[in-house]
């Protein structure tokens, strides 16, 4: 439990904010977390082109919605997102054919979900299961980087040439530092972090103050 949660808190507190880049000023928060009963856990978020945000839940079977005119909602929610406080979904990743693509930390499961209508949510057949698949980064339409950890600590980019039905293994990295958990790219380069987030989990661990952004 946090330093600044209490057993009336815990778990059930979720939300995003979005600030300032050049000022740091918090520009707006959005509570996530009043939209449904239950423990909560807001995780990983995507943007469309037109500003939406999406984001997900690993705590509850859902993925919420921001919209550009502030409103926040329930996009979609499915009993094959996961039941109960485990680990379930994570990293997620807006695609231009108006499909959400979205991981499953604890089973490497990966889902096609249609915004349009978000009751379809289809499976992605994967070369093999992606056990704690973390962040995502679509670098475009048919290539995918997904952070891997949970033991496993790699990179690896996901290929799809069927509109994301099905996707394989193109390339991977192992990671210098554990607990790879994000994504993102500077023009060209993508970079992936090594968060080393595992010590905060065990209260046993020595805690770091180095991480690492390694180049995929």
């Amino acid at each position: 439990m946090g330093d600044r949660t209490n057993p009336a808190t815990q778990g059930k507190r979720a939300g995003v904010a979005a600030y300032d880049e050049s000022t740091g000023t918090r520009r707006a928060y959005f509570n996530l977390g009043n939209l449904s009963p239950g423990a909560h856990f807001a995780n990983d978020v995507s943007l469309d082109d037109d500003g939406n945000v999406y984001v997900t839940d690993r705590f509850s079977p859902t993925i919420f919605r921001i919209g550009t005119d502030g409103k926040t909602s329930i996009l979609a929610r499915n009993a094959l997102f996961g039941q109960g406080n485990s680990f379930n979904l994570n990293g997620i990743a807006w695609h231009k054919d108006g499909v959400l693509i979205v991981g499953k930390y604890n089973s490497g499961e990966l889902f096609r979900v249609n915004i349009s209508d978000p009751t379809r949510v289809d499976k992605v057949e994967l070369s093999e299961a992606l056990k704690g698949a973390d962040g995502f980064h679509l670098v475009d339409s048919q290539h995918l980087i997904v952070a891997q950890n949970l033991g496993v600590d790699r990179s690896v980019e996901l290929v799809s040439t069927d509109g994301w039905k099905s996707a394989k293994i193109g390339r991977q990295l192992k990671s210098v530092m554990s607990m790879p958990s994000s994504a993102t790219q500077v023009e060209h380069d993508v970079y992936v972090l090594d968060s080393r987030v595992e010590t905060l989990f065990d209260p046993k661990a020595e805690k770091v103050s180095d991480v690492l952004l390694q180049k995929f």
